[in-house]
């Protein structure tokens, strides 16, 4: 009928309520007592007397009376019902019964004894229908009647005593437990509506008790709706005999209610104002305390009070109470989980985390604790702590290596990464998870993250041999869609244009009426456009254009087939195409823009071209591009031979952008103007006006005043490197480096490094990387940063400017001198297989064809040797004598390499022809390395 939350709530209440000892009866006025009468014969044999105690009438009484003021309740029977038994009948023993039936059936409901009790009450309640313990008698007969769970008549019997006494103190305990009685009957609306009543009662314990099981009423009924503001209203109460352990249960219980129903807010407020298991603990100490105090303070005297039996149940009750909350080990932890759980639900993300936090931490670690630290990252999650997520991630994993969460947990760690754009972690991260839970229910998601992350990394081949396992294993994947069109991506970034065409005309085949469909068709457009079928691309964008004219991709397809159209000559088409740009599109509008200035320029529309750069200025003064626009217009009026109206639009424009050091374009502008002096004296006028303006803008612009020095260091480099380098001496020294744009930093500072200034050109190289991390030249400031290092033998520290180069700068034309100078730091150290991938990616780059992959070659020849693989080590210099003739220094010293290791592997014919081949070259002649081969000849004959 209730639950056994209930049944403890009830039985604690229940049995907190006292027995009242009886009040002795005045003494009877008749100085003659009457005999006593019959005594009443037991109903069954659960209700036969005690053994007997033998004595005389007097003696019984005496000793009954003492037994029973001392709690000896069985000893007070038993001389009591002796009493009844040997001298009932007599009539000097009437006047007793008035006291003795009272305290006899006192005795047994002491004892819990209703049954025995109850013939005794009504013998009395006859007898003596309104004497001195007539109220007291009823009270035990619907106590009785409430002991043997008779609760239909026990509440009846309280609710007569009630009204026949209506000014006994034992009302208002009456009155509760004739609710108790509905309740426990069943009764949840009547008890609800009597506690309610009794809830405003002047007794406070009373009062509280009500409101106790007036909130449990609606429990039981799973009534939230009436039971949570019940329990808000409780909240506010002071709880005078430490039932705050019954209200925690309650809030727990109808918490999870809420919770069931996903009413999370107030599931969240019935939790967060359950006391932690310590706090319940004090309150009822000190509640033990305070009672055990009014107890002791009583006296022996009044240890059978009817304040001393209410005292005492209140005070066992609470003993109760603080014994089975002080077992619950899992108390706090289960209050804390809740809390969290339902903190999370209903968007209190970080009150989440603190209600977690207090559990995950805690020893032993189990389920709870695994649970807590769960929710608490899922919360990270939620509010985009993303480094306490990978905290609570990284943790996780290594505590709980076996928990069914602990997949899931690894999953969010590549997602985390992800978030903070850290693809190669991602990538890293979804690999180990694919590798380690093969069984995962979401693996496909697992392996097609790690395919799109190695995207982001150019790891092309990896991501391409992802989505094509992924295509075989799950075919029927949610995210079968999403893989073919991924896999067609990666084809588009590394510009496989092969690729792109057979992989997107897969996916069109496999999803007709996919979502990326127009897509796919403009990728293979574009395909076809990069190996310069313009035809092709031509018809597939004029139907593309047809079809989708309202596609998010309709501008990126206008571009291109502008450049479509370009790229068969077709200018006039290829303009109309880029004005369909709107100038909504952003960098596409910026883009088609300038494009069509270069067709302008192209047909010699000089004049048409200026006015086109001078509409766009005047609509986009804010652009990034407003430099480039502005030289372009100046470019057009020099073609027009309009030289003062040019001079004049780029002293405006470096008057009004030459002073913003960050404005990385600005030198274009001082460049495009010098261009207009193309005679020695306009040359000399020119260097004269830079040379007015460095020292009227030294103080007022100083990067005004700086771009003119450095200027002037260009002008002279040839005519007078002297100038040249004084000029750069100002530049680098003289000018604040707050001055200097990206561009000027990285210039002084490698003029810098050339003079072996390696603080002062460190601190200007490293000021451009920090204030500007996406500048144009940061290759060549972490070049110049590892050169620095290398320079003052601190071989770690150029390392890690070379790694970074290699990951920030790689696709750099400095890629083949950085990985040449790390091989070297790697190969004087004797670390000859680190230095092998270095040196191989040269051999990769084709900017370092010629010089760079000769020295590159005869370095990994080297390594091999020096590894003691000569074998591998002798087709790279063969390499050498064999295509790159013309590099006689390597020449000798490969032909020298190829013929020691013949003869080191006992190839003495090899070894021979070999010397004999080169010293048939003539242009070898005056390298030592001649002259050695010569000496080893003649050896082998």
């Amino acid at each position: 009928m209730y639950s056994l939350r209930s049944r403890w709530l009830v039985l604690g209440l229940a049995l907190s309520m006292p027995f009242s000892v009886v009040a002795e009866s005045k003494k009877s006025k008749s100085k003659k007592e009457k005999p006593p009468a019959e005594a009443p014969a037991p109903t069954s044999e659960e209700s036969q007397p005690s053994a007997g105690v033998s004595g005389t009438a007097e003696f019984l009484l005496v000793s009954g009376m003492s037994a029973f003021l001392q709690a000896d309740y069985a000893k007070a029977i038993a001389c009591f019902e002796s009493f009844l038994r040997d001298f009932g009948q007599s009539p000097e023993a009437e006047s007793a019964k008035e006291k003795v039936l009272p305290m006899l059936a006192a005795s047994h409901m002491q004892l819990h004894q209703a049954t025995k009790a109850e013939p005794y009450i009504e013998q009395y309640l006859q007898k003596y229908p309104k004497g001195a313990a007539a109220a007291d008698l009823r009270f035990y007969k619907a106590m009785g009647k409430f002991q043997l769970k008779d609760y239909p008549v026990a509440s009846a019997a309280f609710d007569d005593f009630a009204k026949q006494h209506p000014s006994s103190t034992s009302v208002p305990d009456a009155q509760l437990l004739s609710a108790t009685c509905l309740f426990l009957d069943g009764k949840f609306e009547d008890a609800a509506k009597r506690f309610e009543e009794l809830s405003k009662a002047r007794d406070i314990r009373i009062a509280e008790r009500a409101a106790l099981m007036h909130l449990q009423c609606y429990i039981e009924l799973k009534d939230c709706e009436r039971a949570y503001p019940a329990l808000e209203a409780l909240r506010v109460r002071v709880p005078e005999v430490g039932q705050v352990a019954l209200l925690a249960m309650q809030g727990l219980t109808l918490g999870d209610e809420f919770y069931q129903k996903e009413e999370f807010e107030k599931a969240f407020r019935c939790y967060l104002h359950i006391p932690v298991q310590a706090e319940i603990v004090e309150r009822q100490e000190a509640v033990i305390a305070r009672m055990s105090a009014d107890l002791e303070a009583l006296g022996k005297a009044a240890a059978a009070s009817p304040q001393a039996a209410r005292l005492k149940q209140s005070l066992e009750s609470v003993q109760r109470e603080k014994e089975l909350v002080s077992k619950m080990a899992s108390f706090d932890k289960n209050r804390h989980l809740r809390v969290a759980q339902c903190a999370i639900r209903s968007g209190r993300y970080w009150e989440g985390v603190v209600a977690a936090q207090a559990i995950y931490d805690s020893q032993p670690r189990d389920e709870s604790t695994a649970g807590a630290h769960y929710l608490a990252i899922i919360a990270c999650q939620q509010v985009k702590r993303h480094s306490k997520v990978l905290s609570l991630v990284l943790s996780y994993q290594e505590r709980y290596p076996d928990l069914p969460n602990t997949p899931q947990v690894a999953f969010i760690e590549g997602q985390t990464y992800m978030e903070l754009e850290k693809w190669a972690e991602a990538y890293d991260a979804f690999v180990r998870h694919a590798q380690k839970y093969p069984k995962f229910d979401g693996t496909d998601r697992v392996q097609f993250l790690a395919g799109y992350c190695a995207l982001y990394v150019e790891k092309y081949q990896e991501s391409t041999e992802i989505f094509q396992s992924l295509k075989k294993r799950f075919p029927n994947s949610p995210l079968s869609e999403n893989i073919y069109y991924w896999d067609g991506m990666g084809a588009v970034f590394s510009k496989n244009y092969p690729q792109i065409r057979e992989r997107f005309r897969d996916y069109l085949k496999a999803f007709p009426r996919g979502q990326f469909k127009a897509e796919a068709i403009y990728r293979v457009a574009a395909a076809d456009y990069g190996e310069k079928k313009y035809t092709e691309t031509r018809k597939a964008l004029v139907a593309w254009l047809k079809d989708y004219s309202d596609h998010a991709l309709v501008d990126e397809v206008r571009a291109l087939g502008g450049d479509a159209w370009f790229g068969e000559g077709d200018l006039e088409e290829g303009i109309a195409l880029y004005r369909a740009v709107p100038h909504g599109a952003g960098r596409l509008y910026d883009y088609a823009q300038f494009q069509i200035g270069k067709a302008l320029k192209a047909l010699e529309k000089h004049e048409e071209m200026v006015e086109h750069f001078r509409a766009y200025i005047a609509a986009n003064p804010d652009s990034a591009r407003i430099i480039e626009a502005l030289h372009w217009a100046g470019t057009g009026l020099r073609k027009l031979e309009r030289v003062d109206e040019a001079r004049t639009l780029y002293r405006a424009a470096m008057e009004r952008h030459g002073n913003d050091p960050a404005n990385g374009f600005v030198e274009e502008l001082f460049t495009g103007y010098a261009k207009l002096f193309k005679s020695p004296e306009d040359r000399a006028a020119l260097q004269a006006e830079l040379a007015q303006q460095e020292a009227a803008h030294k103080h007022l612009k100083p990067a005004q005043g700086a771009r003119c020095v450095w200027l002037l260091s260009l002008l002279t480099k040839k005519s007078d490197p002297a100038a040249s380098k004084a000029a750069l001496e100002r530049l680098s020294r003289a000018c604040h480096p707050a001055s200097l744009s990206p561009r000027l930093l990285v210039e002084a500072g490698e003029y810098l490094v050339a003079e072996k200034d390696y603080a002062r050109a460190a601190e200007l190289l490293n000021r451009s990387i920090d204030l500007y991390p996406k500048n144009r030249f940061k290759d060549r400031a972490l070049a110049g940063l590892g050169l620095i290092a290398a320079n003052e033998g601190d071989h770690a520290r150029a390392l890690v400017c070379y790694d970074r180069f290699l990951s920030e700068a790689g696709s750099s034309t400095l890629l083949p001198k950085v990985l040449e100078s790390k091989a070297d730091i790697l190969l004087s150290q004797k670390k000859y297989a680190d230095a092998l991938p270095s040196l191989e990616k040269i051999l990769e780059t084709p900017a370092a064809k010629g010089m760079p992959w000769v020295r590159a070659l005869y370095k990994i020849g080297q390594a091999h040797e020096d590894l003691k693989q000569p074998d591998k080590a002798l087709p790279y210099f063969q390499k050498i004598y064999i295509l790159y003739g013309k590099y006689s220094e390597y020449v000798a010293k490969a032909y020298l390499a190829s013929g020691r290791i013949f003869e080191e592997l006992k190839m003495r014919q090899e070894a021979t022809n070999t010397y004999k081949e080169m010293l048939g070259k003539k242009q070898l002649e005056l390298f030592p390395e001649f002259i050695e081969a010569g000496r080893r000849l003649e050896a082998l004959q």
